[in-house]
């Protein structure tokens, strides 16, 4: 968990500047302030996978230290090439463009 804005605008920086991965700010309609963010990680084109979830999978606990000293409990989700059309009609719908 970054501690400062500008500890969250290196990180997402850095994320941006990761081949592996592509991240995108999560934006307030009404305010239009930057609320968080999102990741496909893992990019590998030629076995044709990313990270990015919709199944629940379990948690990986005590995944990783934060700064501020506290342990992240990652939860993992994922979705398999035969959920995505009912994933993304879903999500379609979640967005109102269905």
């Amino acid at each position: 968990m970054p501690s400062s804005a500008e500890d969250l605008r290196r990180d997402f920086e850095a994320r941006l500047n990761t081949k592996s991965s592509e991240s995108f700010a999560i934006v307030d309609n009404e305010s239009g302030k930057a609320i968080g963010a999102t990741s496909f990680l893992d990019i590998r084109e030629g076995d044709r996978h990313l990270e990015i979830g919709a199944k629940f999978e379990g948690l990986l606990r005590n995944q990783r230290l934060e700064r501020d000293g506290s342990w992240r409990t990652a939860a993992y989700y994922s979705v398999i090439v035969e959920e995505w059309p009912e994933t993304k009609a879903h999500l379609l719908k979640l967005l109102g463009r269905d």
